[in-house]
């Protein structure tokens, strides 16, 4: 009934076929008064009364099948316009989806930007809880990068910077979380999936031997080669006191005493995971 209802209530709000309806019901009552009324039957001839219910039947013949026109035509385009709202909807989605994913890309690099680091790492401690797998973050940087800035340019840093960023990713696992800390600074931070502290600190000296075995650096217009090496900060994310600001603290303390002797690795040995049997 409700149904019913709301498919009345929708044909009346079109003026339209409103107007009729209210003509043909005025007719009705006119017809009802006559048929009804003794001296409006005694002076109109029955003829003349078949042809009043015979106009009637017309009348409500034409109603009715606009009544029936109206309601398929309202349907095919409120079905039409429903496709249309579903496509725009699914494009407009999609190009939201890109574009909230480039704001979280570090253009430079190519690899996570700062703005996605708190969600990132949310995302992984979520995973990590709930597959009871152990969640570890290194945190590393270029040593003396201001002299470097200072003596090949800022044009040529950069290329060393994205240089850096592709030996790195050729080391990391494909479960790894790769974030550039700040959109133009050397600190970078890699969530590590299922790895404890110990694990944590030799994949970070994986990234060390990588990027200091590689080949001297030289720039375009400062040809001199140079070695490039990093520094790295290791610590366990401890799933019953930490969060992310605790950790990252514990591992940029590491960073700062790996940094006193540079191209090494510190690990924050306050906490670690019990070794699996």
């Amino acid at each position: 009934m409700r149904k019913i209802f709301n498919e009345i209530r929708a044909l009346f709000a079109n003026k339209l076929i409103e107007n009729v309806f209210v003509a043909a019901l005025g007719v009705v009552i006119a017809a009802l008064a006559t048929w009804f009324s003794p001296p409006a039957r005694a002076f109109l001839s029955i003829e003349f009364q078949i042809e009043i219910w015979l106009f009637l039947l017309l009348l409500f013949s034409v109603t009715g099948l606009m009544f029936f026109v109206y309601r398929k035509v309202i349907r095919r385009l409120k079905d039409r316009c429903k496709e249309v709202i579903r496509r725009l909807r699914g494009k407009y989605k999609e190009e939201i989806r890109q574009l909230r994913n480039k704001l979280l890309i570090d253009d430079l690099t190519g690899i996570y930007s700062s703005r996605a680091l708190e969600r990132k790492f949310e995302e992984m401690q979520r995973i990590c809880r709930k597959s009871g797998k152990k969640l570890s973050v290194i945190l590393f940087d270029i040593d003396d990068f201001k002299s470097i800035n200072r003596d090949y340019g800022h044009i040529d840093a950069n290329i060393m910077l994205r240089r850096l960023v592709r030996l790195v990713h050729e080391e990391a696992r494909g479960t790894d979380v790769f974030i550039r800390m700040h959109d133009s600074g050397d600190e970078f931070v890699i969530l590590v999936y299922n790895a404890s502290a110990t694990e944590a600190e030799r994949a970070a000296e994986r990234f060390r031997k990588r990027i200091h075995e590689y080949q001297k650096f030289s720039g375009r217009d400062n040809p001199v080669p140079r070695v490039i090496t990093i520094s790295s900060g290791v610590a366990e994310f401890n799933f019953e006191k930490d969060t992310f600001d605790s950790v990252k603290r514990r591992a940029d303390k590491a960073l700062l005493i790996a940094k006193e002797t540079r191209n090494a690795v510190s690990v924050d040995w306050s906490y670690e995971s019990p070794i699996e049997t």
